[in-house]
């Protein structure tokens, strides 16, 4: 499997699941604008290391944390967890690793099961006001997951792809969330997105799951998007 060390490389780390700790610390991915009292299903999609989902754990306890990656050190790594790729395909082919073969490099590639976001919401039978979201991984992906984001409480995004599909993705985010920010930094997009009752809380990460595990370096360059 492809190793979980940080690289130190923005949008290589960014696929491999690793949870940027700068990103984390700033406000838990978003998660800290919505009460704990106000959740009660998270699911983490390309949980990659699982220090988002540990941290989701402690700050809404009562909450039911799902957290969904094909890497299995990776979901080894939560305690509630599903072995799958986020994809439309009911088998999705995954890289595993680089061999070197004739001084060329070949991707290893093997199939996993593939998940739907609106699968696991009619499984886990979800109110999406009381739902967040947090998904890591290609811009591909991610347009499956639009299409079951209706209502949703918060969701946030980190991903990276092609310019025209990510400008199909932040249109689609605007036209589904009452307010949303968005950030660039290198090749990675993070954008995070509300519905009802937003509103900053000052909530201290001192103590909080998973923050002080999450080794990726952030990108001090920064372009705002409308």
């Amino acid at each position: 499997m492809v190793s979980i060390a940080a690289t130190g490389d923005q949008l290589l780390d960014t696929s491999l699941g690793i949870v940027n700790r700068e990103w984390l610390s700033d406000d838990l991915m978003g998660l800290s604008h919505v009460p704990p009292s106000e959740i009660k299903w998270v699911f983490d999609l390309g949980s990659g290391d699982g220090s988002w989902s540990k941290v989701a754990t402690t700050y809404a306890p009562d909450a039911r944390v799902l957290a969904v990656d094909w890497r299995r050190h990776a979901v080894a790594a939560v305690e509630n967890c599903l072995y799958a790729a986020i994809g439309d395909e009911e088998t999705i082919w995954v890289p595993t690793g680089i061999t070197i073969r004739n001084m060329n490099p070949i991707v290893n590639m093997c199939a996993v099961k593939g998940v739907t976001f609106a699968r696991l919401l009619e499984e886990n039978a979800v109110t999406p006001k009381q739902t967040v979201v947090r998904y890591q991984g290609s811009a591909n992906a991610l347009s499956s997951i639009l299409n079951s984001i209706e209502g949703l409480r918060m969701l946030t995004v980190i991903f990276y792809g092609g310019p025209e599909l990510v400008g199909k993705i932040l249109t689609t985010l605007k036209e589904h969330f009452e307010t949303m920010t968005a950030e660039k930094k290198g090749d990675v997009f993070y954008v995070k997105c509300y519905n009802e009752g937003f509103a900053v809380r000052n909530v201290r990460w001192d103590g909080l799951g998973g923050v002080s595990d999450c080794d990726a370096a952030g990108d001090e360059s920064v372009d705002h998007q409308p």
